[in-house]
């Protein structure tokens, strides 16, 4: 009995200790509002490539490594999917619009509307077919 009681002391004693510390954390918001201040690009593009590969090795399984599954929130990027989408749009803001880029976005969007407008043409219909029940 007394060396239980000794025992729970100890770790309420370990407990009250713990909860005095503080450990601060920087989430991926914080980050990309940090990365949104830097206006050095080269700056700004080594430190994604430092945590885009920080992050890949914790993501990788030591044993057979294979990468593990990276869960996000719906609305939400991973450090690896923001470098990619900074790589192509410094790709896109290095080379020029041509003429055939902007037909080809023409030509996207035009399909674009063709689709909506098919969408729309079925939601039509189907919102027509709830009414007549």
């Amino acid at each position: 009995m007394v060396c239980e009681k000794d025992e729970e002391d100890d770790l309420y004693k370990i407990y009250e200790q713990f909860k005095e510390l503080s450990l601060n954390v920087i989430d991926n918001d914080k980050i990309i509002e940090l990365l949104q201040n830097i206006k050095d690009p080269e700056i700004r593009a080594q430190i994604i490539d430092k945590i885009s590969d920080s992050k890949e090795k914790d993501h990788i399984s030591e044993k057979n490594h294979i990468p593990k599954e990276i869960t996000t929130k719906e609305g939400s990027y991973t450090m690896a999917e923001v470098k990619n989408l900074l790589l192509e749009r410094r790709k896109m803001i290095s080379s020029p619009t041509t003429i055939s880029d902007l037909k080809e976005d023409i030509n996207n969007l035009k399909e674009d509307i063709i689709r909506l407008k098919e969408k729309n043409v079925v939601i039509e219909l189907r919102l027509d077919a709830i009414q007549a029940l």
